[in-house]
């Protein structure tokens, strides 16, 4: 991670440098008229005292000064669950690909020497979209009354924030800041607290709305007829329910976003208005969003979003690589604006692995999964090249287990991984391997299971994105060539985190957290179960919940995992406190240990992004590949 000290000055800089108190703020003149009419409070007044200003040469991303335009961001969802919020705009800190965090809706924070002490500064000023405070009471209703809450994750499905530690001591000094005293140091707490999916958590529970669906704070009659009216089983899955986790459904809670719910899911299409409070200007003091709205079209056809798209019907849109010669077609006519970027943070959505659960229900195929020769007969199986070439158009890397660097620039660039005998497709060593494991077989050539019937595993895997199915499909049409049969389970956004928190799964196609080095060591866990993880449909799951259980609890639950997860685990606990100039060898050992044990066994690196534009749109980062919503405009 960056210096602490420093990222805190540039953060403050960057706000203080570029506003003065009481100067001049500009708003769109939808709410100007509002304002006129009375009914709404001045900018100045609506904005905290620092704004979080962004400009050409933010450290975020490089942001294109735009103006107000009247008009709507068009979208198109696949399904209900792809229909989100722009969630991301609300994070409390953003990530850069260089693995340092940049104050976003939190003002900046500070460490001591050995990083156990950390304070954290709010933005004084602040407001949820109803224009009441963002402080530290909402802090504390979230650390204590619902990361710490008994049975929040078991009834909810969801998982623990990284940066909720057993033992740690939360202390709030005043209404815009409290500091967490760790009982172990961690340079990188401020990813695990403040990083990806912190504006679902840290950014996304508004006290004084949600405490009427706490136990805690609600009246007891009051609760429990709220909860009958809503037909769930408890306050907990009401008040997840009401939380609405991805800001599309419920347009009752206040968020922090840039855009706020106004017609929800199940509506088509989904609207959302402009927050008339969101805390970031651009570099002439205009508060954003830039735009009159976002409304968002279902529409379940792959093929219609695809050509609506190309169509200029959307306003920025991915499109799977497979579309790019239609894409420079319709850009050739002026339909569309056309980018094919190499992005350099990402998700890890446009990556592949197969990931093994090492804790599954059934016995004889937890133990094949835990014996490495089937896991190297996968890799000596994959048809890695098929997959790139027909699913990525040729334009990834093959990698031999979910965690690499690939940018042979990058000083955790491991080329030894790159160069493995096994990542070259070779069946006859895939069958030599399993011939030992599984030497029975039916009259077709299939492997027999211990009941004399052809084994058959299942694959889970999520739809949101296009790369994850169509690789899945590959794979088990040639399963055949190994003696071996699987059938694909599909499952949706909501039903993802329940069925990896229970472990009820064999195998998952899913993203590997490869390129997401820029989050390391927070998204690295393909060498170790170092994370309860697989909050979201195609994260990779915890893929040994039973180790993962013993490593954090030492050895107090959960199962005793081999001596090589323990020296993995091991390897990531030095990662989190290590200085700057031992950080290039743990990595590259981790990557190493990771592209042998194969735990996680990797079909492909991240690949380039195909972004299409309704023409005169901007908002999109050339040089990232970043979509900013918040950020849109037109000419």
């Amino acid at each position: 991670m960056r210096n602490v000290t420093a990222l805190l000055a540039a953060g403050l800089l960057t706000l203080v440098g570029g506003l003065a108190i009481g100067q001049q703020y500009q708003e769109a003149p939808w709410f100007a008229e509002i304002v006129a009419r009375g009914e709404l409070p001045p900018v100045a007044e609506r904005l905290p005292l620092e704004p979080r200003q962004i400009s050409p040469d933010d450290e975020f991303n490089t942001f294109e000064t735009g103006r107000y335009s009247d008009r709507w961001i068009e979208m198109i969802a696949g399904s209900i669950e792809e229909t989100q919020g722009p969630t991301g705009e609300a994070r409390a800190g953003r990530e850069d690909e260089h693995g340092g965090i940049s104050p976003w809706s939190f003002k900046g924070w500070e460490s001591n020497a050995d990083s156990t002490v950390w304070t954290f500064y709010m933005r004084e000023g602040l407001k949820w979209s109803d224009g009441m405070p963002y402080d530290t009471e909402d802090m504390q209703f979230f650390l204590e009354d619902i990361q710490q809450r008994p049975g929040f994750f078991a009834a909810t499905g969801w998982s623990r924030l990284n940066g909720i530690v057993d033992g740690m001591q939360i202390d709030y000094l005043d209404d815009y800041t409290f500091r967490i005293t760790l009982p172990e140091g961690n340079r990188s707490y401020d990813g695990d607290l403040l990083g990806q999916s912190s504006e679902r958590w840290i950014g996304g529970y508004p006290k004084h709305y949600l405490e009427q669906f706490h136990e805690a704070h609600a009246d007891a009659n009051d609760l429990s007829a709220k909860v009958s009216a809503a037909g769930v089983e408890s306050w907990l899955h009401l008040l997840s329910d009401r939380k609405d986790h991805y800001g599309s459904v419920n347009p009752d809670i206040p968020v922090l976003m840039p855009f706020v719910v106004e017609n929800g899911v199940p509506a088509n299409p989904t609207t959302w208005k402009p927050n008339p409070y969101y805390f970031v200007v651009d570099a002439e003091n205009k508060q954003l969003p830039y735009t009159r709205g976002r409304r968002s079209l279902l529409v379940s056809d792959a093929e219609a979003r695809k050509l609506r798209a190309l169509a200029g019907q959307v306003t920025m849109q991915l499109l799977p690589l497979d579309a790019i010669e239609l894409a420079k077609a319709e850009a050739d006519k002026g339909r569309i604006q056309m980018h094919v970027i190499k992005i350099v943070r990402d998700d890890g959505y446009s990556s592949g692995a197969t990931v093994f659960n090492m804790s599954a229900k059934d016995e004889f195929k937890r133990d094949l999964f835990r014996d490495r020769r089937f896991r190297l007969a996968w890799s000596y199986f994959l048809p890695r090249k098929k997959i790139a070439d027909i699913v990525y158009q040729g334009q990834v890397k093959p990698l031999a287990s979910g965690v690499a660097v690939t940018n042979p620039e990058h000083p955790y660039y491991t080329p030894v991984i790159h160069q493995l005998d096994w990542l070259n497709r070779d069946l006859e060593k895939a069958n030599a391997l399993l011939d030992e494991l599984l030497p029975n077989k039916d009259d077709d050539g299939f492997r027999l299971g211990p009941d004399g019937r052809a084994l058959t595993f299942t694959f889970t895997v999520h739809p949101e994105h296009t790369y994850w199915i169509p690789s899945a499909n590959i794979i088990l049409e040639e399963l055949h060539l190994i003696g071996l049969k699987a059938t694909i389970r599909v499952v949706d956004w909501g039903g993802a985190p329940k069925i990896q928190k229970e472990g009820d799964w064999e195998i998952w196609v899913a993203q590997s957290c490869t390129t997401q080095f820029h989050r390391w060591p927070e998204s690295m866990q393909c060498a170790a179960p170092t994370h309860e993880g697989g909050s979201f449909p195609g994260q990779q799951p915890t893929w040994a919940m039973g180790w993962h259980g013993w490593l954090v609890s030492d050895g107090t639950r959960g199962e005793e995992p081999p001596d090589r997860i323990k020296e993995n685990y091991q390897i990531w606990l030095d990662l989190k406190n290590a200085p700057a100039d031992e950080l290039p060898a743990l990595y590259k050992q981790w990557q190493e240990n990771a592209a042998h044990d194969l735990w996680v066994v990797g079909h492909n690196g991240l690949a380039p992004q195909l972004t299409v534009m309704q023409p005169g749109a901007h908002g999109l980062d050339l040089k990232t590949g970043e979509r900013t919503w918040l950020g849109i405009w037109f000419d």
